[in-house]
């Protein structure tokens, strides 16, 4: 929510920002879990692994995340 609230407040927040916050608040959030539980670490770095493979996958995530000159 405070995603959706900094990018529609003229906070400067690119969507592909947006986007990339959106991917690591479900890490810290622990994923969609119907219930609050406790997770193994196995859990949390499968969700890491999700997230980071699936941000590789776009192009226009992996070339902001190159260096420019």
């Amino acid at each position: 929510m405070a995603i959706h609230l900094m990018a529609r407040g003229g906070l400067r927040l690119r969507p592909n920002d947006a986007h990339v916050a959106r991917k690591l608040a479900n890490i810290l959030a622990g994923g969609a879990l119907s219930s609050p539980q406790f997770v193994s670490e196995q859990y949390v770095l499968d969700l890491e692994r999700e997230a980071f493979v699936s941000l590789c996958g776009e192009k226009k995530k992996h070339r902001n995340a190159s260096p420019t000159p």
